[in-house]
């Protein structure tokens, strides 16, 4: 009996050092296609551009000849420059680490700010981009949730973000807004 107590014990022990080693790193828990309405449903976006290039044209990094789609988080139907966005179909398990984001450092100042609501619903700041004006390229970034009560938010709960642009606007802004997005992601680990 005792044998058996020991046997049982270590392999409580074993699989506790093993469980933790076997578990999913840097694992996308929510992917939003920013532009793809589809995918957008059910996220609560608020405050972001109409779809584009369909709506203005040009090129949008490159967007302009291809199927891709995208919008941007400030445009001329308002005079906020933010847009938020909930990911909120997030897998059940699995502690969110980052959100990563494609967007585009395009023409115009494409600076903006992230911001995440924390469990006492303040939105706190996670990070900044700062844009390089004068060409189109997509760029992906990927900012660390901080510990703390923002990431108490991690276990399949709904996470919103807010998105800031910093930039001035520019020369094009009426035609086609500023600070645009392709996709954005939760990424943590699972189990």
């Amino acid at each position: 009996m005792r044998q058996l107590a020991v046997v049982i014990s270590a392999l409580v022990l074993v699989l506790a050092i093993v469980s933790p080693v076997a578990a999913k790193r840097d694992i996308v828990l929510c992917h939003v296609d920013i532009g793809n309405e589809t995918s957008e449903a059910g996220h609560g976006l608020v405050g972001w551009g109409p779809i584009e290039p369909a709506t203005s044209r040009g090129n949008w990094g490159g967007f302009g000849a291809s199927d891709e789609d995208c919008r941007v988080i400030w445009d001329s139907s308002g005079d906020d420059p933010s847009a938020k966005i909930t990911l909120d179909r997030c897998q059940d398990r699995g502690a969110a680490k980052a959100i990563r984001m494609r967007h585009l450092d395009g023409l115009a100042d494409d600076s903006f700010d992230v911001y995440v609501k924390d469990v006492h619903a303040t939105w706190v700041l996670i990070g900044s981009w700062a844009g390089s004006p004068g060409s189109e390229n997509w760029v992906t970034d990927e900012f660390v949730l901080p510990k703390g009560k923002t990431l108490q938010l991690a276990r399949g709960k709904p996470v919103e973000i807010k998105l800031v642009a910093t930039g001035d606007e520019w020369s094009g802004f009426s035609t086609y807004g500023q600070v645009a997005f392709d996709w954005i992601e939760l990424i943590g680990n699972g189990p």
